[in-house]
Formats: C-alpha cells, sequence, structure tokens
C-alpha cells in the first residue's frame, strides 16, 4: 500500500514554474537601493503628513520650510518616523532563503543603519534647511530609532509578513497622534559669576556694551551657532536691549524692571532668525541682577526663560541650558572685564 502524498509536496508554484509576486528587488543590489530609496520616501511623506496636521490642512502653506518644521519636532520626527524608516527598508534588505544572523537577522544582503540616517539627515538640511548643529545633536536618537526599526521589521517581514503590512496604520495612526498634541515646554535657566568690581560700574553695561572681540570658546559656537557680541540700549524702563548675535543676527528685548545697580529685566519681542535656533528655542524672558558680595565686588545672576518645541525634551534641554549657561559666562565675563577696565 502507497504512502498517501503530503500537501507540501504538491507545490503547484515550483510545478509551474511560478514565483510568488515581491516589491523587493530579486537583484541583490537593486533591493540594497531600493530599502534606501523606498524608505526615504515613507519618511519624507510620514513627515509631509506631520506637516499637513500642524498646518491645519492648509494646502498653501506647505511650501514653506518653516511649517515642514512647523516650529515643533516630537517623537513623531525623532522616533516614530526613522523606526517607520527601518521597518520599511529591512523588507528590501532581508534574504528570506539565508539563515538569520543573530539578533539582526538580515541575512546576506544587510544594509546600513547609520547610511541611512546620514541620507535622512542631509534630506532634512537640504529640503527641511535644518542646521547642521541641529543634525549632529539629532543624530543619535535617529539612528537608535533607525536601527530598532530594522531590527523589529527583520523579525517582522520574516515571520508575518501579512502582519507587517497591517502595522502600517498603527504606525500612521501613531503619527497622528502625536503630531495633535506636540511637545512643548517652558524652562528658566540661572547662571552665577563673581565680579570684583562693584554693582556701579557693572550696571553702567547692563543693558549696552561695545563689540567683544574674545573668540568663540564652545565647539557650537566654533561651527556656526550664534553668540553675543554687543548689546545697544538703555536701562529703564520701557528702554531697549537689543544684542548682536554672530552670524548678523540679533535679539530684541523690552526692559520692563530697572533699579539701578540692581536688577534689570526684559521681555523678549524679537527672536533670533537663524536656522539652528528658529522655532525649536523660543526665548521668552531674562534678568540681571547684580548683589553685593560684601567685599566690594558683586555676584552676578543671570536668568534666562525659554520654550522648548521639541522633544525628547529631557535630552534637548540638556543641549539648550549648557547653551544657555555659556551665553550668561560670555555676557557677564565682559561685563566684569569692562567695569574694572573702568575702576583702574
Amino acid at each position: 500500500m502507497s504512502q498517501k502524498p503530503r500537501n507540501e509536496d504538491f507545490d503547484w508554484q515550483e510545478q509551474v514554474g511560478a514565483r510568488p509576486w515581491r516589491l523587493r528587488p530579486r537583484n541583490p543590489k537593486w533591493a540594497l537601493l531600493a530599502g534606501y530609496a523606498v524608505s526615504q520616501v515613507v519618511g519624507f511623506g510620514a513627515i509631509a503628513l506631520v506637516t499637513l496636521i500642524f498646518s491645519q490642512f492648509n494646502w498653501s502653506r506647505m511650501g514653506s520650510a518653516a511649517t515642514w518644521t512647523a516650529g515643533i519636532l516630537g517623537w513623531s520626527q525623532f522616533l516614530l518616523v526613522p523606526f517607520g524608516m527601518g521597518f520599511v527598508a529591512v523588507y528590501f534588505w532581508i534574504d528570506e532563503n539565508a539563515p538569520a544572523r543573530g539578533f539582526h537577522a538580515k541575512g546576506r544582503i544587510g544594509g546600513s543603519s547609520f547610511f541611512n540616517t546620514l541620507i535622512a539627515c542631509v534630506g532634512a538640511g537640504v529640503v527641511l534647511r535644518e542646521g547642521v548643529i541641529c543634525l549632529l545633536i539629532v543624530i543619535p536618537i535617529l539612528w537608535i530609532a533607525m536601527e530598532l526599526g530594522i531590527r523589529s521589521g527583520a523579525h517582522f517581514w520574516r515571520k508575518n509578513p501579512f502582519l507587517s503590512v497591517s502595522l502600517v496604520p498603527l504606525f500612521l495612526l501613531l503619527v497622528y497622534a502625536e503630531a495633535t498634541s506636540p511637545p512643548t515646554q517652558n524652562f528658566a535657566v540661572s547662571t552665577e559669576f563673581h565680579s570684583n568690581a562693584s554693582p556701579a560700574a557693572l550696571w553702567k553695561y547692563a543693558a549696552n556694551y561695545p563689540r567683544n572681540p574674545h573668540p568663540a570658546n564652545g565647539w557650537m559656537w566654533k561651527m556656526g551657532l550664534p553668540m553675543p557680541m554687543e548689546s545697544r540700549g538703555e536701562a529703564k524702563v520701557g528702554g531697549r536691549r537689543d544684542v548682536g548675535l554672530s552670524g548678523g543676527v540679533s535679539i530684541g528685548a523690552k526692559v520692563v524692571v530697572a533699579q539701578r545697580n540692581r536688577r534689570l529685566e526684559f521681555v523678549i519681542d524679537r527672536q533670533p532668525q537663524h536656522p539652528e535656533i528658529v522655532h525649536h528655542f523660543v526665548l521668552e524672558r531674562g534678568r540681571i541682577e547684580l548683589v553685593p558680595d560684601g567685599r566690594g565686588g558683586t555676584i552676578l545672576r543671570g536668568t534666562s526663560w525659554y520654550r522648548l518645541n521639541v522633544a525628547p525634551v529631557a535630552y534637548f534641554n540638556w543641549w539648550g541650558a549648557g547653551v544657555v549657561h555659556q551665553t550668561h559666562a560670555r555676557v557677564f565675563g565682559w561685563m566684569d572685564e569692562l567695569a574694572r577696565r573702568d575702576e583702574g
């Protein structure tokens, strides 16, 4: 009695020479390029969706680079979008006929999450006009998210391709949900600086000081981040305090509190128009306090209030607070030098 053949013995596709249709090219080189290209299209398509949501579906505003960054960068742009890009890219990079290699499991074709991240950053610089410093700061986050997407996608595409496709609507829903509740948080950063000059000598330069000739002493400033150079204004209520920055940009402020030799407080009414700062980092208020140290010197205390329109907030505020402290120190150091020079 003959044994009943198993179902898998009847492979009709093999019998007729048919191959299942796949979007993935059979040539490994073309598959590699397709992974890069399609994932970039998906990424910028997702960014366009977020932009459309932020612009309240006003198509006339889509041509503005400021609208594309939406002034607010959150989990969608830095985590969800690169994760989705990696998830899509690895579909083209895995070889289902090759054995999985450890947790990464991309098979023979492979592909570089870091190179894909660099392509995305170059595209953001060209299309969204993001600054170099901003891109350097976000590369670690984008790379980690991209790599997680690749690792997750390699597992899903091998085990259950249909389930992988069904995750696309969920991904778009998460992007939409995050875009409709954008991150924004306020901060206050204070810095203290001791000067041997008297409060009266320092007060002269609280709102008005000449150009600072000292070079940049921080890597961000050396790479082009605007740093304070000079200030023009009057230390009186209703007066101006306009600070000129490097790179031809400036910050405008109106004085709201002026207690001679004690405290100067001002409200920012003109933001610096620079791609490294605009929209993402919003200055709101500033204060300079002059506290006698009891020995003829002064403790300068500077406080800046600002708003961050980026997420994850803790990560970006770590960078932002550092820049604010450096800015305070540069201004106070120059005020101290000028005041001590006046006092002989």
